[in-house]
């Protein structure tokens, strides 16, 4: 009984990997120092999600205010292409999205494709859906992100994230 039981364990433990690829691959989050912005701007971890269909950037703030005017940037960084989008959200809690292609010369030019990102503020989250139509570059990304006052001119302080690599699925 003791061998049917071992033998059994074993074929699940061996169907479950090999089910196939797992979503890990397509997914990394690296942590941010907590405490080095003010609470609304603090930037505690960046995660991404990359798949064939979309690519979604979530951050997590240590506590996003509910009557502040935010932004988020993000910059989207393939082998031979790169990005740059913003969400703005108004202190009424109106939001903003803009998506915007790097070009060789140095130009910022405005990509046909808008992302859609929801801030939530109970959960101190922002997440961005950005489609693969927008990010056409098919392998490995780069994503950097900021998160600062929103406000047109303004020098309030703002967190920046490192680079986070992700591997499509």
């Amino acid at each position: 009984m003791k061998k049917s039981a071992s033998f059994v364990a074993a074929l699940l433990a061996l169907a479950t990997v090999s089910l196939g690829p797992s979503a890990h691959a397509a997914t990394g989050s690296i942590k941010d120092k907590s405490g080095d912005a003010p609470a609304r701007f603090d930037v505690t971890r960046l995660k991404v999600s990359h798949t064939s269909t979309e690519v979604v950037i979530t951050v997590k703030v240590r506590s996003l205010g509910k009557r502040d005017t935010q932004f988020l940037a993000y910059n989207v960084y393939g082998a031979t292409t790169s990005f740059a989008g913003t969400s703005r959200r108004a202190a009424k809690g109106g939001v903003k999205d803009q998506w915007y292609e790097r070009r060789s010369n140095g130009m910022v030019v405005p990509a046909a494709c808008t992302p859609a990102t929801t801030w939530n503020l109970k959960r101190g989250t922002i997440r961005t859906t950005i489609s693969r139509a927008c990010v056409p570059e098919v392998g490995t990304l780069k994503i950097k992100t900021s998160l600062g006052s929103g406000k047109a001119n303004s020098s309030k302080q703002s967190d920046l994230t490192k680079k986070l690599t992700v591997a499509q699925d």
